[in-house]
């Protein structure tokens, strides 16, 4: 683990310690009350679509496009769009969108040496230029129409975001993560390398499937069987970096710490869920070995549908035969509670909220510290304040 990490995590760990002993836990100032007008209201559902479209999104870590012509999709927020790392080693992003007659250049992630059309056999390079057209004579020679159309990529700590928009430039990725920046280059997440990727449709509105990723004040209840037999209930760190949140909570092996000298706790590795804006969860875990797990969550066709990305990294380079196959294992757990236990709820909550005749209100508590600041940004954003729903 990097060492600026080890020493984030111990200061963590005796915040936690400390909150044992004191039978405490982090709270933030106020409570929030709002209205399930949140996530059933449609005009600001069409807000909150148009905002994930011009906003920089998490696409993938930079490990995911490693090798010149290595080509990844977002096609979840608005028009499809494909990132490529060129032969310089740079990142370019573009509409998935031929110039001529409008068809997708790219289905799924590839290498490729250029993208032909599967239309007409239009051709182009890994910049985005035309290199080549069947009957080429039958076209006026127009470039400023024949190249692909560029929107905004970048990459800073091994995280690359996109703008789903058209648009030159690149997307400041540090500035755009600010004071959480640091945080994450200590995770050395350009060394993490993908596992799984598995993607679920849910029946509810997309800030009700993100909700349930962000607060752990549900695990007692909603996963006693699961989750709930390896952290300590009602006791959480939470910390913001702007827009940025992160939470954690202690396992289970810290419940005699406060009883024992420092220098005798037992190592263990960083643990804590980051959100980060506007609609990625990003969990490092560390019993018995450092995981890492990203999730981002995107609205459907409709309010009451969304969908939740869930990717599952070896990381810190630990990519051994044996430690894949545990991240691989602790995928498919993730994934089994997704299914089973958290989108259920969120389904059941949406139905409760779409079948009412009256808005109900709502309470978000001081331990539901993401709660509160992710959905009061999202709402200042689109100008649609959540103490005036």
């Amino acid at each position: 683990m990097n060492p600026e990490l080890e020493k984030e995590w111990a200061s963590m760990r005796r915040r936690m310690v400390k909150h044992l002993a004191d039978k405490s836990s982090d709270l933030s100032s106020v409570s929030t009350v709002i209205s399930s007008e949140l996530y059933t209201d449609p005009e600001r559902f069409k807000a909150e679509q148009q905002l994930l479209r011009t906003s920089p999104q998490f696409v993938a870590l930079s490990q995911q496009l490693s090798e010149p012509g290595d080509t990844l999709l977002l096609d979840h927020t608005g028009p499809s769009i494909m990132v490529v790392r060129t032969a310089s080693g740079e990142l370019k992003a573009f509409l998935n969108r031929c110039p001529h007659r409008g068809a997708q250049l790219v289905s799924e992630p590839c290498n490729n040496k250029n993208f032909t059309c599967p239309y007409h056999a239009w051709r182009f390079d890994l910049e985005g230029a035309l290199l080549k057209r069947p009957m080429g004579e039958a076209f006026d020679d127009n470039n400023s129409e024949n190249h692909l159309t560029a929107v905004p990529v970048g990459e800073y700590g091994g995280l690359i975001f996109a703008i789903c928009s058209p648009g030159e430039g690149s997307v400041d990725v540090k500035a755009l993560l600010g004071s959480i920046a640091g945080l994450l280059k200590n995770m050395e997440l350009e060394r993490a390398a993908l596992v799984c990727s598995e993607a679920l449709a849910v029946d509810a509105n997309w800030k009700l499937s993100m909700d349930a990723n962000c607060e752990p004040y549900h695990v007692p209840v909603v996963h006693p069987q699961t989750i709930s037999h390896m952290v300590i209930p009602y006791v959480y760190l939470q910390d913001s970096y702007g827009k940025h949140h992160r939470y954690s909570s202690p396992s289970r092996t810290f419940k005699d710490f406060p009883s024992i000298d420092e220098h005798d706790w037992p190592e263990s590795n960083y643990s804590a869920v980051h959100f980060i804006y506007p609609n990625t969860v990003l969990t490092m875990t560390g019993d018995p070995k450092s995981l890492l797990n990203i999730s981002s969550f995107y609205p459907g066709k409709s309010i009451g549908q969304s969908l939740a990305l869930n990717r599952t990294y070896t990381p810190f380079g630990e990519n051994g035969e044996k430690h894949t196959a545990l991240a691989k294992m602790a995928h498919e757990y993730v994934m089994n509670v997704l299914r089973t236990e958290d989108f259920p709820m969120a389904k059941q909550v949406w139905d409760n909220f779409y079948a009412l005749d009256q808005p109900a209100r709502l309470q978000f508590g001081r331990n539901e510290h993401f709660l509160q600041n992710y959905h009061r940004d999202i709402a200042a954003d689109i100008n649609m304040p959540i103490d005036k729903s």
